[in-house]
């Protein structure tokens, strides 16, 4: 399997490996390369109307899943292509989504993230008039999100932050993403970018979620270097946290990072779900 061959678990493989549905073999649409994003965006639609978003080579990376109301909509499936040859381009097609309720989200790292940061955000209502501040750097199929917001007071702001504007077109075409002024707004910029941005213009955040993965899957430079992770220190409020999930293969040299910016006593690391695979780095900032 190519995911114990990667020596990867948990999102990786996903598709190939949990579903049994004849539509989750060939994508049901493909978002190509555009100026500087090479590639592709795989969008799945499975008979069961589940949906996955997936980078790189087939089946290597599984982005996002998520279930949808009813039954697959006919128009849906009348178009299905054969082999991988056939598949259409994403950006001529429309297959709606209205997201089943998340109360138990797919993957253990979304549970393990919300728990870090639910005292910043489950009094939100009361805190103040404008409730938690939240960002999200990293989109996907906007899962993670909905699934914060599902599980935060009413007064939660949510800023996600998303580099490819593929991604951000799949969300909204295919996974029922609801973009909304002041409840969840969506930027589409490189993450070290946007990052700095917040911080010289001072902007403070409760939390900040980073879920950010290239197609091998690892964290790319922009979401992982000294100047990023430094960044991140200086937007994250006193007592708020930043919550990166990464892979074992960089988990090592990202802490670090963590440690030199948000001090060593004040960084940890969690292993997602017992496997040695899948970390969590959680930094708390300090006043």
């Amino acid at each position: 399997m190519v995911a114990a061959l990667l020596g990867f678990s948990g999102r990786i493989g996903a598709v190939a490996l949990r579903w049994r549905d004849p539509y989750s073999q060939v994508p049901y649409c493909t978002f190509g390369p555009r100026s500087g994003l090479a590639g592709q965006v795989r969008v799945f639609v499975t008979g069961k109307n589940t949906r996955a978003l997936a980078f790189g080579p087939p089946f290597l990376a599984t982005e996002t899943e998520v279930t949808c109301r009813g039954a697959t909509p006919a128009e849906c499936l009348g178009h299905r292509a054969k082999d991988a040859a056939g598949v259409p381009n994403c950006e001529a097609l429309q297959c709606a989504c209205q997201p089943e309720d998340l109360a138990t989200p797919p993957w253990a790292f979304m549970t393990r993230m919300l728990k870090e940061i639910q005292p910043r955000c489950e009094h939100a209502g009361n805190k103040s008039e404008t409730g938690s501040q939240l960002l999200m750097v990293g989109l996907g199929g906007g899962a993670l999100p909905r699934y914060v917001h599902s599980q935060c007071a009413a007064g939660t702001k949510l800023e996600s932050v998303e580099r490819d504007p593929r991604v951000i077109e799949a969300a909204t075409r295919f996974f029922g993403l609801n973009v909304t002024t002041g409840v969840h707004e969506v930027e589409q910029a490189d993450a070290l970018d946007a990052v700095e941005d917040r911080a010289r213009r001072g902007r403070r955040y409760d939390a900040v979620l980073v879920d950010c993965f290239g197609a091998e899957p690892l964290v790319p430079e922009h979401c992982r270097s000294e100047a990023f992770v430094g960044a991140l220190r200086e937007i994250v409020a006193p007592g708020g946290r930043a919550v990166q999930s990464v892979w074992r293969p960089q988990y090592d040299a990202l802490l670090e990072e963590y440690q030199r910016a948000f001090g060593s006593d004040h960084v940890r690391g969690e292993d997602v779900d017992g496997t040695g695979a899948d970390f969590l780095i959680v930094a708390e900032a300090t006043s």
